[in-house]
């Protein structure tokens, strides 16, 4: 199950062309142990032109729309349900205004 996730979130990161003057600076690394369940997942945009109501989050191939901070320029998502499973995929997404996205992925592990 966590393979089919992992292959549907890298078709999907390989369609789009990427904005190259957009940054997504997502908080955690990859492959990054986090020991809560219900983990805030964030990440810095930088740049200029974003559409901001676009912002996604898309964790276990499920897109979220997340928390935008305009003061901090962060986008949160905070993880409601329990995470059973130990493996995550979690994509950070950013649209600018033209319609070019930038994504940012990240696999972590709940202990």
């Amino acid at each position: 199950n966590t393979l089919r996730v992992i292959k549907e979130v890298e078709s999907l990161a390989d369609k789009p062309h990427k904005a190259k003057d957009i940054k997504v600076i997502p908080d955690i690394e990859m492959g990054q142990i986090i020991t809560d369940t219900t983990p805030i997942l964030s990440a810095k945009i930088e740049g200029s032109n974003i559409d901001i109501d676009k912002f996604r989050i898309i964790m276990d191939g499920i897109a979220y729309k997340p928390n935008y901070n305009e003061k901090q320029s962060t986008i949160t998502l905070e993880v409601k349900n329990k995470l059973i499973e130990k493996f995550h995929v979690v994509t950070f997404e950013a649209v600018k205004r033209d319609g070019s996205i930038i994504r940012e992925t990240r696999i972590f592990y709940i202990k």
